[in-house]
């Protein structure tokens, strides 16, 4: 919010319940974050998948700021800011991204362009289960075709590191697509 330039709006998170039924699995104490409680007979993100309620909460916010000299109208990836059960606003933890990646790191007039684009700082969040820090770049984007290479290291539990290379795209192979659209 210090880093708002004129008059400003921020979309504030409210968590909403699920109407997914209670589980054992959801009890308090169960996620160990890595600090040598037991985390379950199976992966938190694997069974996500069931029940009537998969999809992961969009933490997305809208942020806007108006002053005489410029615009700036953008969607933080991870938000940050929360309305708690009393009303009040609360500062949550996936701040330390935010901060990260899209203060530091986006917004820095000190980083190359090219870099600020492409390169994207992975630090913990509730994406990660605040237990990762790594990098992820673009190495090739363009309209139809995209090529990420990803690293990172689990920072709780022993030093465990995983890279992965991901290729995205849309393609015309069949003619799906009509003349006029290609």
């Amino acid at each position: 919010m210090a880093a708002t330039i004129g008059k400003g709006f921020r979309e504030i998170w409210r968590p909403k319940l699920s109407d997914r039924p209670l589980s054992t699995r959801d009890l308090p104490g169960r996620h160990g974050f890595g600090l040598g409680r037991d985390r379950g007979q199976w992966s938190d993100a694997y069974s996500s998948q069931f029940g009537k309620d998969p999809q992961p909460q969009d933490i997305t916010s809208l942020h806007f700021a108006v002053a005489p000299d410029r615009v700036n109208v953008h969607i933080d990836e991870t938000g940050f800011v929360f309305e708690g059960v009393d009303g009040a606003l609360t500062v949550g933890p996936n701040f330390v991204h935010h901060a990260g990646n899209e203060l530091f790191w986006k917004s820095n007039k000190h980083i190359p362009q090219w870099a600020a684009e492409h390169i994207d700082l992975i630090l913990p969040n509730s994406a990660n289960d605040f237990s990762r820090v790594g990098i992820s770049v673009d190495m090739y984007q363009r309209k139809d075709l995209r090529v990420t290479v990803t690293g990172s290291c689990g920072i709780f539990g022993g030093f465990e590191c995983s890279g992965t290379v991901s290729i995205s795209g849309t393609h015309d192979l069949l003619g799906s697509k009509s003349k006029g659209r290609r």
